[in-house]
């Protein structure tokens, strides 16, 4: 035949074997006996008796071509089984009862007759094993057999996959099966099946291939691993709570730079038209009241048209069935070593948890409280002009300009940022200054250093341009920790670092955020550095009084965290703040916390504890440490003659005995 359906069945003589033996309108039988074709559909050619059929009941069946002439199917006709009563329906809309004077003349109207010879021919082949296994499906336990697992994984219906390493589900859409033969029987099942991922602008799907390995006999549903998720008994709960996940994984356009996380990785190949677009139809039946509806209802969105490519910048929000499968996994910007994860390294989603914020964190920063006033301000009207200028809000409603961030340069994008120098000694709270802006806006700290940044001029200006980018579209505080290589003063004979030191101040003026920079070494600056910083705060050295806030802070963070299992005597808080000796190493906040948390951990491991069972840290374990510093200056300065304060001097690094509101002072070591 030229056109219509080729049925190829496997059950008949030998000398029939690769003859037509029905010949029919719609479909003739062809013996195939045994064949090692494992796909269930092939190519071409249909008349309209055919096509009409297969175009209204068939919404999502990917890799099986629709409009095809002549379709091939091979038993079990997959599909055909999984739109038996979509036949039946269809078929009866042609019923020569229902013939009326405005269908009288239908080229259709043979239908009735020749979809009945098909659905003979199911009956025959394919309705006993059907409906057997249908009835397993109905049992207390539903069962299934392996020979018909076809059956129930319809290309279109969400399936759970049942993951060994911690039992968990992880939801799918079925788009094909098929099936490999060993020894003249059906092996293993090849599932193909595909969820929501995500490229550098979208979310869409991306396939994967499953397998079921043979079994004999029959085994629940619930066994398989992958089985359809009606079949599952905590299917309610379970979809809600991938949902919620689903959620996670796309929260609208906000806090993510895909591209970047995805610029070096290998592109995945993933024919989204197979996947969610099946082509329909578009040559009408003919052009009857009764064919015209059908052609209508024919022309019909395919049943996952809306999943094929959701833009960020156009979506705020998906489906929850959408939410449903997406990706367990996301790749992640790990802050800790400041690159994103690799394909092997994604983190899961059941894992996150929104950040703590703690916008008191300010509180305990040893800083004039006018400075942490300005800084706030400024740090809060630069992020959030950013947030706005990216989520495009429009002004407030009250016709008030919204406040934007004003530049005196004159060039175009040139000056429109905001750079700030914090230098003192170290451990006065340089970085924690930044850490508590990041805090106190809610807002990621982006901190990195020269490991990130390099010292090799044209890649300084390239790195920075890509750091400069991660902050923006994250809308975050970005630090540069210990950046004073990039500044130091330029010599006539050092080609090498005034050009390192002119890519690096060439970067940062044009930069449009909010920029910390944090040095120890403010002397060795080069004078142009001066112009391109907006604001400078050096941070004094603690008195006794700020040494003791600093102590009660961190005792308090552990009667918060951990109170109920480790205790501070009363006699080692007044050690601390009392003892000269401890007076007069003049420690900073990073020894402090050192000391401190050397004296918790020396309690926990000789595991003395109070009559709650409590660890207690006593005056003994803060005074080792107190020992081992104390000895260690001493060694320092018979070493070197100088205090660390008056090394720094003597090199022009920075000038320790300066005092911000008294000026110069006596020096203290």
């Amino acid at each position: 035949m030229k056109d219509g359906m080729l049925l190829y069945t496997k059950d008949m003589t030998e000398n029939k074997k690769q003859l037509a033996v029905h010949e029919g309108p719609v479909f003739d039988v062809v013996d195939v006996n045994h064949t090692s074709e494992t796909k269930d559909t092939q190519k071409s050619k249909q008349d309209t008796n055919e096509r009409g059929p297969k175009a209204s009941v068939v919404n999502y069946y990917p890799n099986y071509d629709i409009v095809a002439q002549p379709t091939e199917l091979y038993e079990p006709y997959p599909i055909l089984v999984h739109h038996w009563d979509e036949i039946i329906q269809f078929r009866e809309r042609f019923n020569p009862s229902r013939v009326t004077e405005d269908t009288s003349d239908c080229g259709m109207n043979d239908t009735y007759e020749h979809l009945g010879l098909l659905l003979d021919f199911l009956e025959e082949k394919m309705g006993a094993k059907v409906r057997e296994e249908q009835e397993r499906w109905k049992q207390p336990i539903p069962k299934v057999s392996f020979e018909m697992i076809w059956l129930l994984l319809k290309p279109g219906i969400d399936v759970y996959e049942h993951l060994e390493e911690d039992g968990t589900k992880e939801p799918w859409i079925v788009s094909r099966v098929s099936f490999d033969i060993f020894d003249q029987s059906w092996d293993n099942y090849t599932v193909d099946v595909w969820y929501l991922g995500h490229d550098a602008t979208a979310i869409l799907p991306k396939s994967a291939e499953l397998k079921i390995n043979r079994f004999h006999g029959e085994k629940p549903i619930q066994e398989l691993n992958l089985f359809p998720c009606e079949y599952y008994n905590d299917h309610k709960i379970r979809r809600n709570d991938m949902i919620e996940r689903g959620k996670l994984f796309y929260r609208g356009y906000v806090m993510v730079d895909p591209a970047q996380a995805l610029e070096d990785e290998p592109s995945e190949s993933t024919n989204l038209e197979v996947l969610v677009d099946q082509k329909l139809s578009q040559l009408p039946l003919c052009t009857c009241a009764r064919c015209s509806a059908i052609d209508c209802e024919r022309n019909r969105p395919a049943k996952f048209l809306g999943y094929k490519r959701i833009a960020f910048k156009d979506t705020g929000s998906m489906t929850d069935h959408q939410y449903f499968i997406c990706a367990n996994a996301i790749k992640t910007f790990v802050l800790a070593v400041r690159q994103w994860s690799k394909r092997i390294e994604t983190l899961l989603l059941s894992g996150f948890r929104e950040p703590k914020w703690n916008p008191t964190l300010m509180d305990s920063l040893v800083l004039k409280d006018d400075i942490k006033q300005m800084l706030q301000n400024l740090s809060r009207l630069y992020i959030k002009h950013n947030m706005d200028a990216a989520s495009k809000k429009t002004p407030p409603s009250d016709g008030r300009p919204r406040a934007n961030p004003w530049t005196a340069d004159y060039i175009e994008d040139k000056g429109k940022g905001l750079v700030v120098l914090l230098h003192g000694k170290p451990g006065v709270g340089k970085t924690y200054t930044a850490e508590c802006i990041a805090h106190s806006m809610q807002r990621p700290l982006l901190s990195i250093t020269c490991a990130d940044i390099g010292v090799d001029p044209p890649e300084v200006e390239k790195k920075l341009r890509r750091w400069f980018k991660i902050a923006r579209v994250w809308d975050a505080v970005l630090l540069i920790d210990e950046a004073d290589i990039y500044f130091e003063s330029r010599q006539t004979q050092d080609l090498e670092r005034n050009n390192l030191v002119a890519s690096f101040l060439r970067a940062i003026e044009y930069y449009d955020g909010i920029l910390f920079l944090t040095t120890n070494r403010v002397g060795t600056s080069d004078e142009a550095v001066w112009s391109r910083i907006h604001a400078t705060i050096y941070y004094d050295d603690f008195t006794d009084e700020q040494r003791q806030k600093i102590w009660n802070t961190y005792f308090d963070k552990l009667e918060q965290e951990r109170g109920d299992e480790i205790r501070v005597l009363e006699s080692a808080k007044d050690y601390v703040t009392e003892a000269q000796a401890v007076k007069d190493l003049k420690w900073n906040g990073r020894e402090i916390r050192n000391a401190f948390q050397i004296a918790v951990n020396l309690a926990q491991a000789e595991d003395v504890r109070d009559s709650k069972g409590r660890f207690t840290v006593k005056r003994d374990h803060i005074k080792v440490t107190v020992d081992l510093l104390k000895d260690f200056e001493n060694y320092m300065l018979k070493l070197h003659k100088k205090s660390r304060g008056q090394r720094a001097q003597i090199h022009g690094n920075r000038f320790d005995a300066y005092n911000v509101s008294n000026g110069p002072r006596e020096e203290y070591h």
